[in-house]
């Protein structure tokens, strides 16, 4: 796997993920959306670099296919986990944004994944 594969990888990903940051920020409203999108650009690119490197290893040694299911089980671990933390004395959890996070992660990965699979 050359480089230039993760760096186009990494790009892909960081651009679903700016995507989605924008989507979001569509849809809650509040902050403009050049201003939500500069103030969570550090986030996204670190985010970004990191699945991508997950999606490297799962691609190039661990295995050669099932990555979205990878995928989805690293995005229900990332929205789960602390939501379930969080619950601890609380009647009800909302369990829409799990839905849109791991939904996120999964498109994420199927990105990186046609990028350094061919």
């Amino acid at each position: 796997m050359t480089f230039l594969r993760v760096l186009l990888a990494w790009a892909a990903t960081s651009g679903v993920f700016l995507a989605w940051r924008a989507l979001e920020s569509g849809v809650r409203g509040g902050q403009p959306l050049g201003a939500a999108l500069k103030a969570s650009l550090g986030a996204v690119a670190a985010e970004a670099a990191l699945v991508t490197l997950l999606a490297g290893l799962w691609f190039a040694s661990l295995g050669s296919g099932g990555g979205w299911l990878v995928f989805l089980l690293v995005g229900l671990v990332v929205e789960v986990s602390p939501r379930l933390r969080g619950a601890e004395g609380r009647a009800g959890l909302t369990w829409k944004p799990v839905v849109g996070g791991v939904l996120r992660m999964m498109l994420a990965g199927v990105a990186c994944g046609l990028i350094m699979r061919f």
